[in-house]
């Protein structure tokens, strides 16, 4: 049997939708792993494994938040990452321009 593919849930706005999703792909097979910050509901959801929990002081900071998220996805060397809100799709977008422009 092989392994379920591992997603990388990328949260870094606090809203209810995330909890909801990662149970969806649970149910689906998925290996779920978090990204997000503490005070986030996805942090506390029951469906994810493994969590990297960003610290608060990130969000004031963009540059140390996206060299943060980046070490986070190199750890986890995830499948797939999925970011869950609009500053999480920002920041994965402005990772890919970084590797983009290093390939």
């Amino acid at each position: 049997m092989t392994a379920p593919p591992r997603l990388l849930l990328l949260a870094l706005d606090n809203w209810y939708h995330p909890p909801r999703l990662a149970r969806a792909l649970a149910e689906a097979g998925f290996a779920l792993e978090a990204c997000c910050f503490g005070t986030e509901l996805l942090a506390q959801s029951g469906h994810v494994g493994p969590r990297f929990v960003l610290d608060e002081v990130l969000r004031k900071d963009p540059q140390l938040l996206l060299k943060s998220v980046g070490e986070v996805l190199a750890a986890a060397a995830p499948d797939l990452v999925v970011p869950i809100d609009e500053s999480s799709a920002a920041v994965t977008r402005r990772l890919y321009q970084r590797l983009a422009r290093h390939d």
